[in-house]
């Protein structure tokens, strides 16, 4: 396995006094130490080289990216100084124990390298990985995935739980929420540090990520290339077994995926959607976040809600997330399920700060289209209508849905009759109002005693009303169409008054 510099210099300042200098590259690209000869002025790229200060040539070729261990002080230095990388051992050395020591630092990490590619032919297994890793770099490691769920971790086989949304939060702020950055970055998180690599699959997509615990000690330079090396072999061992990355499950994801986004599905979608047992009922539930800065990012939310639900599937679909689930176990004795939804989810929703529409419940899992379609429709109408709650099902807004696809692109004063207009006109300029006395009225339906109960007047103040109302419009409100119209026109207006408050 090639080496760095800084590597190097980590090494023997543990057993030497050194200074290191001059230019030097990250990139591990340096093999085994070669003792210099005499008489040799031309240093190699990529090439390390062992000497004492009075056999180096006072007038060196030198090519680029070439690291020098020199035993001793001396003028001649100067001439090394910034044209290559110079690891000073400034006090009385053995050249051969020196040699010794740097053999057997690239001995550990060739040991290392072999013990990698074993398991990488053999199983590719991620904690077969991180094992053999952990005495090498001396601190404890983790994998992540896209969505922040442990892959596997040091010494620990079975917990796949996810970062708690706190800890996200402040990974992702630390971060700056950059995924698409490569290469390694350090963390601070609670006054302990992380080294962080990004991990991405052949395509370029963000599919995770490798961490390295600081455990107590700082990180040093050296340690920024063996993560990123590390990192490089996770995305390989993944993309050789991406069975570790996938499951049933996420084969019904895809599935649900390309039904709410009308694509068609494969042989194994259609196979694992009809594996949905007859006793299943399921709600489609879309999120939105309810608060701008919040820094959870999608995948991460999507995992949560999965760890949450169990057996759920949640995705990100443009700015909202879309999420499926069983509600058949969470029935009580009447077979209701809003309540324990309810508590479930609300919680979720704190901890997240997101709002959320849910759909009717629905037992053909083909129709999660339509399901989605409510769940947005749920969300958007009820953030107009009601924004002091987080939580809207598609039932307590299905009327505002109806009656706003019913209008089309058509204002509701496009349906206003002169006769209607003038009413209204009527009204801006009166202390009564009879839109709202037919408003109350019809909602009672048609009762007017109990009409005239809500509106604080006598009962035959109510039949005067009416029966004006009905002479101004040229109506009979007994004709069911007549009412049903007029229903759907006021209820419009009620929409547009509350939209044109939502914006203001």
């Amino acid at each position: 396995m090639k080496l760095n510099a800084d590597i190097v210099f980590e090494e023997l300042k543990k057993k030497y006094t050194v200074r290191m200098t001059g230019p030097r590259t990250p990139d591990l690209t340096i093999s085994r130490p070669e003792l210099y000869l005499d008489n040799e002025v031309e240093f190699l790229s990529n090439h390390l080289y062992l000497a004492t200060v009075e056999h180096l040539p006072l007038h060196p070729k030198l090519q680029r990216n070439i690291v020098i261990v020199v035993i001793g002080e001396g003028a001649k230095l100067s001439h090394y100084r910034d044209k290559c990388c110079l690891i000073q051992i400034r006090e009385k050395a053995d050249y051969f124990l020196v040699n010794r020591d740097l053999n057997l630092l690239f001995d550990r990490y060739y040991d290392w390298e072999k013990e990698l590619f074993d398991i990488f032919l053999a199983t590719a297994d991620l904690q077969e990985i991180i094992d053999c890793s952990v005495p090498v770099l001396g601190r404890d490691i983790h994998v992540l995935d896209a969505s922040f769920r442990y892959l596997t971790r040091t010494n620990d086989r079975t917990d796949t739980a996810s970062l708690a949304p706190q800890e996200i939060s402040q990974y992702l702020s630390s971060f700056e929420m950059i995924m698409d950055r490569h290469g390694a970055v350090l963390l601070d998180m609670d006054s302990t540090q992380y080294l962080c690599v990004n991990l991405f699959n052949e395509t370029g997509t963000y599919i995770g990520c490798v961490y390295l615990e600081g455990n107590g000690r700082p990180f040093r330079d050296s340690d920024n290339a063996l993560a990123e090396y590390l990192g490089s072999l996770i995305e390989k061992a993944i993309e050789r077994n991406p069975s570790m990355m996938t499951s049933d499950q996420a084969t019904a994801k895809n599935a649900l995926m390309n039904l709410v986004n009308d694509l068609p599905l494969t042989a194994n979608q259609k196979w694992q959607l009809n594996l949905t047992s007859p006793g299943q009922h399921f709600v489609c539930i879309s999120m939105h976040s309810a608060n701008r800065s919040s820094r959870l990012p999608k995948g991460y939310i999507c995992g949560a809600f999965e760890n949450a639900f169990a057996g759920a599937v949640a995705f990100p679909k443009e700015n909202t997330i879309v999420c499926f689930m069983d509600v058949s176990g969470l029935r009580d004795r009447e077979g209701n399920y809003y309540a324990a939804l309810n508590k479930k989810l609300r919680q979720f929703l704190r901890e997240t700060s997101g709002v959320a529409g849910v759909s009717n419940g629905f037992s053909d899992i083909h129709d999660a289209k339509i399901a989605y379609f409510q769940a947005e429709a749920a969300i958007e109408n009820g953030m107009i209508t009601n924004q002091e709650t987080d939580l809207f099902y598609f039932q307590s807004y299905a009327l505002i849905s109806l009656i706003i696809n019913s209008m089309g692109n058509l204002p509701a004063d496009a349906y206003f009759s002169e006769r209607l207009q003038k009413l209204i006109r009527h009204d801006k300029e009166a202390s009564v109002s009879y839109l709202e006395t037919l408003r109350v009225f019809l909602r009672c339906s048609m009762s007017f005693s109990q009409a005239a109960e809500e509106l604080y007047v006598h009962r035959s103040t109510v039949v005067d009303r009416i029966n004006r109302i009905e002479r101004e419009l040229g109506v009979d409100l007994k004709d069911p169409d007549t009412r049903l119209l007029l229903e759907i026109v006021l209820k419009a207006m009620e929409i547009e008054s509350l939209v044109q408050e939502a914006r203001e």
